[in-house]
């Protein structure tokens, strides 16, 4: 059975004029052809990546997305091929201000003039499905303004299905392109619905309290409706623009704002509550204080047991272990096909060669091509991944692109990984100390503080037979310079106990990469507690 043939409810499909459009734009940019195998094209034609690019930029808006859509599914298409489809433009003609200023009155139900000063006549972003413009409310607050744009016309997307012939030359089944334009099509309305971006917004303001790079941008959700979303502008340089800045003094600014989009993504994604699955130049700024802010857009929520395999993942990938790899990931999908076989995939775990396989770069090397691999190859041998994981993977690949055009020679996804795991060391340890567990840390570190103290009085009342009033007398000043040796021994327990439990958080990876330097402070601070007795002792 063919896809043109499959009997979906997509609607009725486009006339003979747009088949034969989509068509010809195929035939033109040779995708038409006879199929070959994957990865191996006759010498004289374009990576198919680059030809696909080609032609979806001329069929239109809906296509162009579709090829947005496509770049980030790396589980599906070959590295090299996401990269060539993220080059596609992503905006389109905007609306008149006119309609917008319509639009946004029948969502709040009132006259724009009563909601916003003003509204800027140039639209910050235009894409398919949403249009964004700085404004200004009655007490002089600038604002972003989010306005769902209406969405194509069943005809635009039921022509979608005359792409099958062109990616069956590159080995897709039917159901292989039947999934990927459900997920498109599922893309489109989860955009659309910008109530849940601004639900996302706050859980992403509630992470950002306790991890200084990211900052949360305030929803107003009195001027917030699901086509309309509001929020304040926090300043800073949108991402193509910081990047454009970021060519000179050697790529240093590069390389730093490519680090800081992979430490704020990879953050969010293992460790916060919600992730964003694109990072739209408009809505993505940074700041000279080395923060990233994520103003909009389509964001995904993680089971917290799907986080932890998502992190020995990534971990082992780095560490380049393909086993404990292919174990972590094959608890995030589900068997595809009856015959898909766990042996089979760590077989080819162990065997990947990015640049051999499908790399975007000759070397192949980095960590994100490795992990793109990976997810081809689990594809490849029968098991589907979960959707948080699918989601997982296009926010990836959207951070890593964006990564690879800021600083093209580094492996700063590896780099990024590396302090996400440092700070999460730290976050542990700021957990461990915290309320309730602070009021047992204090307990404990108050009757170690008051220990030598104690032990003091406790010897001195010996000494003078019990009487905690008896008068000072020469042979308790001789005694004075025998309890301060009892008293050094109490503070070496202290110090002691301290670095036992500094040696434990090291052992569990709390302190990773940190670790000597906090045991060295927690050192001297016990070492001058020590000085002070002895001191106090004389």
């Amino acid at each position: 059975m063919t896809l043109a043939r499959a009997q979906w409810s997509w609607g009725p499909t486009p006339g003979g004029v747009g088949r034969r459009q989509v068509e010809s734009g195929l035939a033109r940019w040779g995708l038409l052809r006879r199929p070959h195998t994957l990865g191996d094209p006759p010498a004289t034609e374009a990576p198919f990546g680059s030809r696909l690019r080609g032609a979806l930029a001329e069929l239109g808006p809906v296509y162009r997305a579709f090829g947005l859509y496509l770049a980030s599914r790396v589980d599906l298409l070959v590295a090299a091929d996401c990269l060539e489809l993220a080059a596609l433009p992503s905006t389109v003609p905007p609306l008149p201000l006119a309609e917008v200023r319509e639009r946004i009155a029948a969502e709040l139900g009132r006259p724009v003039e009563s909601a916003f000063a003003a509204v800027a006549v140039d639209p910050a972003e235009s894409r398919l499905l949403v249009q964004a413009h700085r404004a200004r409310l009655p007490d002089g607050q600038p604002v972003i303004v989010h306005l769902a744009r209406p969405e194509p016309e069943e005809r635009d997307l039921g022509g979608l299905m005359h792409l099958a012939a062109a990616f069956a030359a590159v080995g897709w089944s039917d159901g292989t392109f039947a999934e990927a334009v459900a997920g498109f099509r599922g893309s489109l309305r989860e955009e659309a619905d910008l109530r849940a971006t601004a639900e996302a917004l706050a859980l992403m303001a509630v992470d950002a309290e306790g991890f200084g790079l990211v900052v949360a941008p305030v929803v107003r959700s009195e001027l917030t409706t699901p086509r309309l979303l509001t929020v304040e502008d926090p300043g800073g340089s949108e991402l193509a623009a910081a990047g454009a800045e970021s060519g000179g003094d050697d790529g240093r600014a590069g390389r730093e704002l490519a680090r800081l989009c992979s430490v704020a993504w990879l953050h969010q994604a293992l460790e916060g509550r919600v992730f964003p699955l694109a990072l739209p130049e408009a809505g993505v700024r940074a700041f000279p204080s080395g923060r990233l802010a994520f103003l909009a857009g389509t964001f995904c929520r993680t089971p917290v047991a799907a986080r932890a395999n998502l992190r020995g993942f990534l971990v082992a990938m780095a560490s380049r272990e393909p086993d404990a790899a292919c174990s972590y990931l094959l608890r995030e999908h589900t068997r595809e096909e009856p015959g898909a076989s766990e042996e089979n995939l760590r077989l080819q775990f162990r065997q990947i060669v990015p640049f051999r396989d499908g790399a975007w770069s000759a070397s192949g090397s980095s960590l994100a091509e490795h992990l793109f691999v990976g997810a081809r190859q689990a594809r490849a041998c029968g098991f589907r991944p979960r959707p948080h994981l699918a989601a997982f993977y296009r926010g990836l690949a959207s951070v890593a692109a964006a990564a690879r055009r800021l600083a093209p020679e580094r492996d700063v996804l590896m780099e990024a990984l590396q302090e996400v795991r440092v700070l999460a060391g730290l976050a542990q340890v700021r957990e461990a100390i915290s309320l309730p567990g602070l009021e047992q840390w204090g307990r404990s570190a108050m009757f170690l503080s008051e220990l030598p103290r104690r032990l003091d009085d406790l010897l001195t009342t010996a000494a003078e037979g019990g009487g905690p009033t008896a008068p000072p007398s020469a042979g308790r000043r001789r005694r004075r310079g025998e309890r301060s040796h009892l008293l050094l021994a109490a503070s070496l327990l202290v110090l002691a106990a301290l670095a036992l439990l500094g040696r434990h958080f090291v052992a569990a990876g709390a302190l990773s990469g940190r670790g000597e330097g906090i045991a060295a402070a927690l050192f001297a601070l016990v070492g001058g507690f020590v000085l002070w007795i002895l001191t106090r002792a004389r």
